[in-house]
């Protein structure tokens, strides 16, 4: 009997450090994000935008494209394919899961990731316009791909100037 209450203890002990890890995970990606904001809000206001813009989602993509000299339906087809392809791989999930588990859930799953995959691929044709706005090469268009936190705050505080007429490449 008694290692049946030692077994109980180390599961509770295990439960307590799992949740410990995900409240510490969660505040590091809190901290991150706030970074990232406030990276974006430098950036936003070396371009004479608004600081706040970079809070508000969606709004700041647009921001983004307009920094950029964008044309402005790169911005419509990333919100679409935001909102379409969750919608389609949310319909997806649940046709394959609940309704009929055949092939037609799973090809509609399929299509939703394909339309995020477009309006990432937008997304980042958006991100470079901007990075040759200040100035900046494909190398920096990287960073701001796999670390935007730190590139964004990089971007924000550093010496680079606005330069909307160079972004006609």
């Amino acid at each position: 009997m008694e290692q049946a209450g030692q077994v109980l203890a180390l599961g509770t002990m295990d439960a307590g450090v799992m949740a410990g890890f995900g409240m510490m995970h969660g505040s590091m990606l809190s901290i991150a994000a706030i970074l990232q904001i406030v990276g974006m809000a430098l950036v936003f206001r070396k371009a004479d935008e608004g600081w706040w813009k970079a809070i508000i989602p969606i709004y700041d993509i647009y921001i983004q494209a307009k920094i950029g000299k964008a044309p402005l339906s790169w911005f419509w087809i990333v919100l679409a394919a935001i909102v379409g392809g969750t919608f389609l791989s949310i319909v997806g999930a649940v046709i394959a899961g609940a309704v009929s588990p055949g092939i037609f859930g799973l090809l509609v799953m399929f299509v939703g990731i394909v339309v995020i995959l477009v309006g990432a691929a937008f997304s980042i044709m958006i991100s470079y316009r901007l990075v040759l706005a200040f100035g900046k090469g494909v190398g920096f268009l990287i960073g701001l791909i796999f670390l935007p936190t730190i590139f964004w705050l990089i971007l924000g505080l550093d010496s680079s100037e606005y330069q909307p007429a160079e972004t006609s490449a």
